[in-house]
């Protein structure tokens, strides 16, 4: 199963999980493929400031200019130098684990509570919090997720209600 992928101009990076049916056993793998060689790469996950369990929950979401970001299931994203093999925690998130995050650019937007948004500056190593009306990305998981330049726009999902509705709706933020 591939939990997302980032390219950075040159490589590849993929990650996901193996999974062996008897026993049930999943093992996390993040691969690096170069297209210019045809080099498919392993990268030690071991290494990574990630705890095991959270390993095949490890989903890279983007390219910073020097290093790839990934969140885990926390709200804390982690970072990788794919020239120096060196992994490093992002500093502590000001909110409570998230499920949905976009990149906006030049930072990474998640939820922060049912009205506000917390935007994580991988430059400066730190993070923002704004306040924001309710929207699909505070409400719902699954959706899906776009940004423009100026408006991240967030279509559908599943809503966090009984039976988990999935509403044909969106809404957008826009954000400096």
């Amino acid at each position: 199963m591939v939990n997302g992928a980032v390219w950075n101009g040159r490589e590849a990076f993929i990650a996901g999980d193996l999974t062996a049916s008897v026993p049930q056993v999943v093992r996390p793998i993040l691969l690096s493929f170069t297209p210019a060689s045809h080099r498919l790469r392993r990268i030690d996950l071991a290494r990574s400031p990630v705890d095991a369990s959270e390993r095949p929950r490890l989903r890279p979401v983007a390219w910073t200019g020097t290093e790839v970001l990934f969140t885990a299931g926390a709200s804390t994203p982690v970072r990788y130098d794919p020239k120096t093999g060196r992994w490093r925690r992002a500093k502590h998130a000001p909110c409570s684990a998230v499920s949905q995050v976009a990149w906006i650019g030049d930072r990474l937007a998640s939820a922060c509570g049912k009205d506000r948004l917390e935007l994580y500056s991988p430059r400066t190593n730190t993070w923002q919090t704004i306040p924001t009306r309710p929207s699909l990305l505070n409400t719902r998981e699954g959706s899906a997720i776009a940004w423009t330049g100026h408006q991240l726009i967030v279509w559908s999902g599943t809503a966090h209600a009984t039976h988990n509705p999935t509403p044909p709706d969106g809404s957008s933020i826009r954000l400096k």
